[in-house]
């Protein structure tokens, strides 16, 4: 967003962060994922509500919490999505969001070694690798496997079917992580009409009437307020975006009315559906089926909200590595990169 709108010259961005820069060594390296897995400085370190589907089990999100977001400390897995679920999006009466209408976007953003081609783009910001001559041999007898039990193998899981038992495509440039924050941002930070604020947690926007106009932040336990003289753009995550409206008093009133909050009576153009995907391990090393379900973002989480005065205190976090984590980098070390995976849309 802070690249594209500050590209023209003409208008002057302002992006704030809640989270501190992405120059980590750990950030950087692609081993150093499971470093970030559980590090309160640059992950909100999410904890859900107890979930019925789950037999009232309490799921781990980790969101990123450093420029870049997410995309600076996930496992780099470039995946698109099944094309199937854009079109249904389309069909439930969202014009645009079909797989065809937001190709093109997919392919503008990406450089990758599989275009150029119908479904693949080359030259994008986003370096996207193929790294399925860099894993362990051992992977091409999970490849087999999936084979043997009737799953076609599946050398672009990007490309025209997003089916079958694939190596996943990563991202990376010349085997360092590629963010958001350097894919995009990096390349605009030399503009003057570009201006990064970092440690600036945003705790509402500010609105006249209808409009929103600024947005008030805290900064080394300083309220700051900053005024827009031509918009306010929300671009927090699926968590705290949502979040930061309800705290401004967009949202359902009841709720807000529990917490203080002044209601707007401001009605967001959706409700807030996550897709979230539970992964069954069928082996070790990452030989897994995906299982996608849909559930409405606050039978999940409760609220947004609900995280609010964790988010705006100083909450102390285990900043301790667990078994998991210390398994997947003991396995990269040995084996090479990146595990297999057998996926299947089911």
């Amino acid at each position: 967003m802070a690249n594209r709108l500050s590209a023209c010259g003409r208008f002057s961005v302002l992006l704030l962060e809640a989270g501190g820069s992405d120059q980590r060594l750990w950030l950087k390296v692609p081993i150093g994922y499971g470093m970030s897995f559980y590090n309160p400085s640059v992950n909100w370190m999410y904890q859900t509500e107890p979930d019925p589907q789950l037999n009232h089990r309490s799921a781990y999100w980790p969101r990123g919490k450093v420029l870049g977001g997410s995309s600076a400390i996930n496992a780099m897995v470039f995946m698109r999505g099944q094309a199937r679920d854009f079109d249904d999006w389309a069909n439930l009466g969202n014009p645009g969001w079909s797989y065809q209408d937001v190709l093109p976007y997919f392919k503008k953003l990406e450089d990758s070694p599989h275009g150029p081609s119908q479904s693949r783009g080359v030259n994008g910001p986003l370096h996207v690798s193929d790294v399925s001559t860099q894993v362990h041999p051992l992977c091409e007898q999970f490849l087999k496997a999936g084979e043997e039990l009737g799953i076609k193998r599946n050398a672009d899981i990007n490309g025209d079917s997003q089916e079958g038992v694939c190596i996943h495509q990563i991202t990376t440039r010349n085997g360092i992580r590629e963010s958001a924050s350097s894919a995009y941002l990096k390349p605009a930070l030399s503009r003057s009409n570009l201006k990064v604020i970092t440690h600036a947690l945003v705790s509402r926007v500010l609105f006249e009437n209808q409009k929103a106009v600024g947005i008030e932040f805290l900064q080394d336990g300083i309220q700051l307020s900053i005024r827009a003289s031509r918009e306010v753009i929300l671009s927090a995550g699926s968590i705290n975006t949502p979040q930061i409206l309800q705290l401004s008093g967009v949202g359902p009133g009841q709720l807000l009315q529990k917490f203080n909050i002044l209601h707007r009576d401001i009605k967001p153009s959706n409700i807030l559906i996550t897709q979230d995907y539970k992964i069954l391990k069928l082996a070790e090393f990452g030989f897994a089926k995906f299982i996608s379900e849909q559930s409405n973002v606050n039978s999940i989480c409760g609220s947004p909200l609900y995280m609010s005065p964790e988010m705006l205190s100083q909450k102390k976090y285990d900043n301790s590595i667990d078994i998991w984590s210390l398994g997947i980098i003991l396995f990269q070390m040995m084996f090479g990169y990146h595990p297999c995976y057998m996926c299947k849309d089911i």
